[in-house]
């Protein structure tokens, strides 16, 4: 009786391991759009709308603006017959489309920006129209461009066409209430990859659409910006566009090494870390619908402020020598100049551009940061400080000392040895 106890034991234990692991598992896949998948339950029991609706779904989305960027691909390799094979048969059918002439619908365009999506969609027939920007070679001014996306669920094949803005905004009033495919079949190029997105992709997507806007359309960029942080780091637009031209290193050199997701009911939040040290975060409401942060030291959340009154002193003037640091890598140094005690400032740098000068002959283009020691003597801190210029073995390294003073909140000034 004991042995079989045990045995029961044990598979009790084993089965709530399993359960475990499996929740886990469900937590770990829930920004899968699992509509996109074949035969999927979902997808049978989906109530869909009489006529067309603006799609909400980011990854939906995602997997659209997929299809569409493997269209453009195929026109950089002037692959003709796959062009052909994926354009949507109506519409050869309509504009006398040959295998000769397909390239010239696609041709030129370098990358495209989807901004907006409607769908109608039936159990075995999807019909997506997408507002967005294109790029197009040798031109920096983006266009408008509107594309329509065919999915068969039956066949698991697509077509792709472009659309006019007339028929973008009948779609968008809600007009497109019948498919125009019945069907669409299968051939060697137009196969439908039901391909899995995380919230990695999601965060990507969102902080490279607006890196193309503060390249080539700030005025949106700045738009897009976080209204309070915004207000709080930029006074006008034409700050924001020297931000801009100061940190293009920062940007063109994106990619992502850590992020963290939290949903809510209404806001999915995304906070992101970069190769380089840099943070962003995005609020998004739906589909592309959201704002961005570009750094977590303009606004200081309660949470922030919460944490930081918590902390050990220690922690405090990592906190702020850091701050001051990132200050210098955004190349915000009338910020990074009002953390400058008074008398160090008037000694070294008594005005905001000659300290510009001296931290851009001195400090590296992108500082990390790492304390070794920190002597207090009464309410100041004597900090050994190492800064390199990355974060990769080869990086070249500069050791100063900080003096810093802890004062109320969050605030604090401090002075630095100076090279001579």
């Amino acid at each position: 009786m004991k042995k079989v106890k045990k045995i029961i034991i044990s598979l009790l234990v084993l089965l709530i391991i399993l359960s475990i692991i499996l929740i886990i598992l469900i937590k770990q896949n829930n920004n899968i759009d699992e509509n996109l998948l074949p035969n999927n339950e979902l997808a049978n029991t989906k109530v869909y709308a009489s006529n067309s609706v603006k799609e909400n779904n980011i990854y939906t989305i995602l997997a659209i603006d997929n299809v569409i960027q493997n269209v453009i691909d195929y026109a950089k390799e002037s692959n003709k017959q796959a062009l052909y094979n994926i354009t949507e048969t109506n519409y050869i059918k309509r504009n006398n489309i040959s295998t000769d002439n397909v390239i010239t619908i696609y041709e030129n365009i370098e990358k495209y920006y989807i901004q907006e999506m409607c769908a109608f969609e039936t159990s075995t027939m999807s019909e997506y129209y997408t507002y967005g920007f294109i790029l197009k070679e040798n031109n920096d001014k983006p266009e408008n461009y509107y594309f329509k996306v065919c999915k068969d669920s039956s066949n698991s094949t697509f077509s792709v066409s472009p659309l006019k803005i007339d028929e973008y905004n009948k779609a968008k009033e809600g007009k497109i209430n019948k498919t125009e495919n019945e069907s669409i079949k299968s051939n060697l190029y137009n196969k439908y990859n039901y391909n899995l997105y995380s919230g990695k992709d999601v965060a990507e997507k969102y902080i490279n659409d607006f890196i193309f806007k503060m390249k080539y359309i700030p005025d949106v960029a700045f738009g897009t910006l976080d209204e309070e942080y915004r207000n709080k780091k930029f006074s006008n637009i034409d700050e924001f566009k020297s931000y801009i031209k100061n940190n293009s290193e920062r940007f063109d050199d994106f990619i992502i090494r850590s992020y963290g997701r939290e949903a809510t009911e209404n806001i999915t939040n995304y906070e992101v870390e970069d190769i380089n040290n840099y943070y962003y975060k995005i609020k998004a409401s739906s589909g592309m619908d959201y704002t961005i942060i570009l750094d977590d030291y303009t606004v200081e959340s309660n949470e922030y402020v919460q944490k930081y009154n918590s902390s050990s002193d220690s922690t405090k003037i990592a906190t702020c020598i850091n701050k001051f640091f990132k200050l210098i890598n955004s190349k915000e140094y009338k910020s990074a100049y009002t953390y400058l005690d008074d008398t160090f400032k008037q000694k070294n740098f008594d005005t905001v551009g000659k300290f510009e000068t001296y931290a851009k002959q001195n400090f590296f283009n992108n500082n990390t940061v790492t304390i070794s020691s920190a002597e207090k003597v009464g309410d100041i801190y004597s900090c050994k400080v190492q800064i390199k210029s990355g974060v990769s073995v080869a990086a070249m390294s500069k050791d100063i000392t900080v003096i810093i003073k802890l004062k109320e909140n969050t605030d604090f000034v401090m002075s630095f040895s100076i090279n001579k």
